[in-house]
């Protein structure tokens, strides 16, 4: 699921689900991914297209794989893709999440 801007607003409706990088679904927080070169954002999707609980490479667009494995699948992405989280229309790194929840603790 494409992100049309950075800023985007659009938060997508999920059913509670466990596991999502230290249960972060449960507080808003849904894995993305990011390009730094142009602030294009996408979901991290499962292979059926519904929402990810963690980061998979799965549905990204192709121009961001840099490798893929022996049976087709994304194995790294280009270096100018991160990994973060969107929530209320606004990404998060690895590094501001801790943050915040460094914060909050």
């Amino acid at each position: 699921m494409y992100l049309s801007t950075p800023s985007s607003s659009d938060q997508p409706r999920t059913e509670a689900q466990d596991g999502a990088s230290g249960g972060d679904l449960y507080q808003g927080f849904c894995p993305v991914f990011r390009d730094l070169l142009n602030g294009e954002t996408h979901f991290s999707l499962n292979q059926d297209g519904s929402l990810a609980e963690q980061h998979l490479f799965d549905n990204l667009p192709l121009e961001w794989v840099e490798e893929w494995d022996e049976d087709g699948l994304p194995r790294s992405l280009k270096p100018t893709i991160i990994a973060g989280f969107w929530r209320y229309g606004q990404f998060y790194t690895f590094a501001e999440l801790a943050h915040l929840q460094g914060r909050d603790a």
